[in-house]
C-alpha cells in the first residue's frame, strides 16, 4: 500500500511514521496492547458515506482495560478520553492543535497530513510546509501539542477508522464565549481545540479562523 501511494502521489514525498522526519511531530508508541480496542472499534464504528464522523469519547472503548493503563502510564494519571474518527479525506481543509499530546490508534491503514504550529506565520499556514505520513493499521502514534493535524486521509476505498486519545474534555463545546485578546484566541473553536482552516470550507462556515493558504492538493489512492 505504501509503495502504491508513493507512486500515485510523486509530489507529496510520502514517508512512514517510522521515518526520522516524523520526530518533529511525534513518535511511534510501543509497549501497549491495544488489540481489544481495535477489535471493538471494528465492531461498533460505522464509516459514513462521505466526510468524517468524530466522537470525542466512546464509552464502549473507555470501558476496556487498555484505557486504564494508558491513563495511568501514558498520560501520567491525568484524565483522558478515547474517541473515534472515521470516514474519508484527501486534502487539507483545516488543521487543529491542542495543548496536550494526542495519541492515535490506527484501526485501518491511513495517511496523515500534518504541520507544525511554528509554521503559522502572521496568521497563515502554507500547505507547502505540510508533510504526509503513512500510518499502517495497528500502529499507535503520539503527536505533540504543537503538531497541526486533522482527520486522516483514507488510503482504502472503504475509508479509514482511527481511535483518538486526548486529555479529557478536548473537542467538546466551550462553556463561555471566546474573548479575543490576540490572534490565537481567534482560533479557539472548542475546548482545547485551536483551528485554522481554508476559505470556503465547512469549518470556515462554522466560524473557524481562516488562514490556510497554498496549493489545495488531493491525495490519490487510485
Amino acid at each position: 500500500m505504501f509503495d502504491k501511494l508513493v507512486q500515485l502521489n510523486p509530489d507529496l514525498a510520502i514517508k512512514k511514521v517510522t521515518d526520522d522526519s516524523f520526530r518533529r511531530y511525534g513518535f511511534v508508541v510501543e509497549g501497549y496492547d491495544v488489540s481489544a480496542m481495535i477489535a471493538k472499534a471494528k465492531e461498533i464504528v460505522k464509516i459514513p458515506e462521505s466526510g468524517c464522523d468524530y466522537h470525542p469519547s466512546v464509552a464502549e472503548l473507555e470501558a476496556l482495560a487498555p484505557k486504564e493503563l494508558l491513563e495511568q502510564m501514558h498520560y501520567g494519571e491525568m484524565p483522558m478520553q478515547i474517541g473515534t474518527c472515521a470516514g474519508f479525506g484527501d486534502s487539507i481543509g483545516a488543521l487543529e492543535y491542542h495543548k496536550g499530546d494526542e495519541t492515535v490508534i490506527a484501526v485501518t491503514d491511513c495517511l496523515i497530513l500534518i504541520g507544525c504550529q511554528s509554521d503559522i506565520i502572521d496568521g497563515k499556514f502554507d500547505t507547502k510546509d505540510a508533510e504526509a505520513f503513512y500510518v499502517p493499521a495497528g500502529t499507535v502514534i503520539e503527536t505533540y501539542g504543537t503538531c497541526l493535524h486533522y482527520g486522516p486521509c483514507n488510503v482504502l476505498e472503504s475509508g479509514f477508522i482511527t481511535l483518538v486519545c486526548l486529555p479529557k474534555g478536548t473537542n467538546t463545546p466551550l462553556d463561555k464565549p471566546v474573548v479575543i485578546n490576540n490572534l490565537e484566541d481567534k482560533m479557539l473553536l472548542a475546548k482545547n481545540k485551536w483551528v485554522i482552516c481554508r476559505e470556503g470550507t465547512g469549518e470556515a462556515k462554522d466560524g473557524a479562523y481562516v488562514g490556510i493558504v497554498g496549493e489545495d492538493f488531493k491525495v490519490k489512492i487510485k
